[in-house]
C-alpha cells in the first residue's frame, strides 16, 4: 500500500487490522485473499499485546487454553 498511497492517505487508515485488510484486499482484488480473513483480522482483538504501553504500565493478566482445555493462569492485573 505504500507504493499506491500518499502518507496522509495511510495515516487515515490508521493502525485497525480490519480496516486496513479490506483496503489491502480492495487494493490487490485478488479474492483468494478472503481465506487468511481471521488469521489477518483476529490479532486486532490483541491490541495490548501489539502496542503494550498500558500493559507495561499497569500489569496484564493471560489465559492460556491448551487442545486438552486445561486453563492456566499467567501473570496478575
Amino acid at each position: 500500500m505504500v507504493k499506491t498511497r500518499t502518507l496522509q492517505e495511510l495515516k487515515k487508515l490508521g493502525q485497525g487490522l480490519p480496516q486496513l485488510w479490506q483496503t489491502f484486499k480492495s487494493d490487490v482484488g485478488d479474492p483468494d485473499l478472503s481465506k487468511f480473513n481471521v488469521a489477518v483480522v483476529a490479532p486486532d482483538n490483541y491490541e495490548d499485546l501489539r502496542y503494550p504501553d498500558d500493559a507495561l504500565k499497569n500489569g496484564m493478566e493471560s489465559v492460556v487454553i491448551d487442545a486438552w482445555t486445561t486453563t492456566i493462569k499467567i501473570g496478575h492485573a
